[in-house]
């Protein structure tokens, strides 16, 4: 993608919904996009109650990432927030990049009007997305390498 002419490679995001917020995180502290935002991502995997993987995708953040958006919902049922907390608090020692959100409302799946589990949130998906957008706008002028990154042209944004 980055090598393709009719992009920008300094205007590349990602966003990522459960494992894929874990994706968007993983891309945004490998600096393969300039900036990420995880909704109801995956900070720990759990199976029978054995936490298996404690300190992912956290253990790859660190003071060289790019930014990274976190965006929970404290109702999560699928990535329970009491038990992620430490996690994301983790990735925000481990990098000054990362900013985070917690809705009190939401559960795992706010974005999907078809889910029962956790339901959908029409109010939190609409702030997620507005949010999102927002902070991918502030930040698309970076310092990298001791000189400033081109800012996209507007349009840049995809538009619901």
């Amino acid at each position: 993608m980055k090598k393709d002419p009719k992009i920008d490679p300094n205007n590349i995001y990602a966003v990522g919904f459960s494992n894929g917020g874990y994706w968007a995180t993983y891309l945004a502290a490998n600096r393969i996009v300039n900036a990420g935002s995880s909704h109801y991502g995956v900070w720990q995997f759990t199976m029978s109650g054995k936490n298996l993987l404690s300190g992912y995708p956290a253990k790859y953040l660190n003071k060289d990432s790019n930014l990274l958006l976190v965006l929970n919902g404290k109702k999560d049922t699928v990535q329970k927030f009491h038990l992620n907390i430490s996690e994301v608090e983790k990735a925000g020692t481990r990098s000054s990049k990362v900013s985070v959100h917690n809705y009190e409302n939401a559960g795992h799946s706010w974005d999907c009007s078809g889910c029962k589990k956790d339901g959908f949130n029409q109010e939190v998906d609409n702030d997620a997305f507005k949010r999102t957008l927002k902070f991918f706008k502030e930040n698309r002028t970076q310092i990298k390498k001791g000189r400033s990154v081109t800012r996209c042209p507007e349009p840049c944004f995809f538009e619901r």
